[in-house]
Formats: C-alpha cells, sequence, structure tokens
C-alpha cells in the first residue's frame, strides 16, 4: 500500500490566478434595456435565445456564425414615444425590430443612454474585426399608448455571433468529463472545439416575473438550439463572469424550469437577489477526433508496507 502526494496537481490549481482568460470573455455580451427618463414601462420576463442549427457560413476566411435574439415584450402607459437602449459587445451586424420594423433612431441618443452605468461594465477584452463594442448604444424607440389604455410592443435585438475556438477555462478543465483533462488542467490538450454563447445583463428592477408551470416566479427564459451532436446549455450559474460584466455581486438565477430534448434546451430563470439578472446560453460543437492526447507531468511520493517496505517515488508523463 502506498500514499502518494500528486505534487503537480497541487501546482496546477495553485496557478488559477495565472490561468488563460476564461472562456466566457468570447462569449457575445448584452446589457440592456435601459429607459430614458421615468417612462411609465413594464417588461415581461426578457427571453433570450441562441441558434446554431443552421451555422452561417463565412466569406473570406472569417468565422462562422451563430444568431442570437433578445426578446422583450414591453407594456407602456406612456403618450410620448419611449427611447431604450441596448449595448452589445463580441457581436456583429446587430438591429433592433420593434413589433417587426427595423428601427433606425436618426436623433441623438438621451445623455441617460450614453453608457450603460459609468465605469462598471467594461465588456470583452477585445473585440475583433466587424464586432460591435459597448462603447456606443443601440437605441430603440417604443410607440406611445394609444387613446385609452395600455399598449404591448415586441422588442427584439438580433445580432450574429461568432463561433470560435472554444478552450474551457482553469476551473471548467478540473472538474471536466474528460479524465486526461480533469487530472493535468494546465497541460493537457483536449479534443478540438468551437463554440458561440451569449451573455445577457438586465436590470431587474424592470422586469415583471411571470409564474411558471409549478407556480414559481421567473424573470428570464432561455433557449439554446444547435444540431443533436452538439453541446447546449442554458446558463443562469455560470453565467456571472465578472472578467466580462464587471459585475461584483450577481447573485445567480435558480433554474425552476428546465425542458431538454433532441436539439433544443429552454431554461427558465428565478430573479436573482440582487440589481441585475445575469444569465445567457452557449452551444459547442462536438469535439474532433483524437488519436492521440496530450496529459503532463506525473510526480508522486508514499511509502509502502509489507515485505518490501519503503519509500517510493514516481515520475511519469
Amino acid at each position: 500500500m502506498a500514499l502518494a502526494a500528486p505534487l503537480v496537481a497541487f501546482a496546477q490549481v495553485a496557478a488559477l490566478a495565472t490561468a488563460a482568460p476564461p472562456a466566457e470573455l468570447h462569449d457575445a455580451v448584452v446589457l440592456g434595456p435601459k429607459w430614458a427618463g421615468a417612462p411609465r414601462i413594464r417588461v415581461a420576463p426578457i427571453e433570450v435565445e441562441l441558434d446554431c442549427r443552421d451555422v452561417v457560413r463565412a466569406t473570406q476566411g472569417d468565422a462562422e456564425t451563430c444568431l442570437i435574439a433578445v426578446r422583450l415584450h414591453v407594456t407602456t402607459r406612456d403618450t410620448e414615444p419611449v427611447v431604450g437602449a441596448f449595448w452589445v459587445g463580441a457581436a456583429r451586424e446587430v438591429h433592433v425590430d420593434v413589433d417587426g420594423v427595423d428601427t433606425d433612431l436618426r436623433s441623438p441618443v438621451p445623455p441617460e443612454l450614453e453608457r450603460y452605468e459609468a465605469g462598471t461594465f467594461r465588456g470583452p477584452a477585445f473585440v475583433r474585426p466587424g464586432d460591435v463594442d459597448m462603447e456606443r448604444a443601440t437605441p430603440f424607440v417604443v410607440p406611445p399608448r394609444s387613446a385609452a389604455g395600455e399598449d404591448r410592443h415586441e422588442v427584439v435585438l438580433h445580432a450574429r455571433v461568432r463561433l470560435l475556438p472554444f478552450e474551457r477555462s482553469l476551473p471548467d478543465r478540473i472538474v471536466a468529463s474528460d479524465a486526461v483533462l480533469a487530472r493535468h488542467p494546465l497541460f493537457a490538450t483536449s479534443a478540438p472545439r468551437q463554440a458561440a454563447g451569449v451573455v445577457v445583463v438586465a436590470p431587474v428592477r424592470s422586469v415583471d416575473a411571470t409564474r411558471s408551470a409549478e407556480g414559481l416566479l421567473h424573470s428570464g427564459v432561455v433557449t439554446a438550439r444547435a444540431p443533436s451532436s452538439w453541446v447546449v446549455e442554458g446558463r443562469g450559474d455560470r453565467a456571472c463572469p465578472a472578467a466580462v460584466t464587471g459585475v461584483d455581486a450577481c447573485g445567480a438565477p435558480d433554474v425552476i424550469e428546465r425542458e431538454d430534448g433532441g436539439e433544443r434546451v429552454r431554461v427558465a430563470l428565478a430573479s436573482p437577489l440582487g440589481n441585475h439578472l445575469v444569465f445567457g446560453a452557449r452551444a459547442e460543437t462536438p469535439p474532433g477526433p483524437a488519436v492521440l492526447t496530450n496529459g503532463g507531468p506525473v510526480l508522486g511520493a508514499g511509502y509502502a508496507f509489507g515485505r518490501e517496505d519503503g519509500f517510493r517515488g514516481r515520475l511519469a508523463y
């Protein structure tokens, strides 16, 4: 019997601070909606969709893209048009439809919509050519209510997010289902794959929660679609990357309803304890074939009891 001390594994875990940026840095980020002034407006649970079933084949050597949509059902009692805005990072071809019509706000953006929150949200670490960044608002206009009562409108943000080579963050690698990757999170090389994702940060105060079939309130719904061989994920608990959003404490939403089957995952998310609802979706391609994968060094030491007792050591790769 021998008692081994996996020193290298301890060193790998201790290297968290020097690990590569988390995979969420490649996700598209959507902040909002935020409204100008103090409108009498309410938003039904926000619906986020990521669709990779028909990956758009890029031209001129650019990365392939998936479709994303952030859908709002807005109820307004204002007698004047209401200006709102999203801030989008690491996505392309961004536009907003209101009641099925693409908005084109030519007037200057109201001062309170120049930034989502000054000095708080940093957005992606880098912006690739052709992608929008979060320095500029994407505004839209909700029409005023009719002569009496209140009106309901549909606001949809459309965009494309790139399908990029996916490298798991160190915490993800430590708990990976791939044994080689989990035992050697810094040194192992996993089979190549790509991923596309979106993270949405929305102010909870403007969202009206709705009761689910189980009677629980929820403020957001995530739907991810991809070919059946892909890995699709609707996320609440892991969709709070501080390095991306700058959110110090966003309170992970609770998954209260899950529908999983075939090419579609749908998750309803409850309101978190905090000012922001943070949730998203990701789709990953199946791992590519790998005949030989790199593992990592193994260093062990211990003591054996029995007829040939004594110290033992092991150094391997």
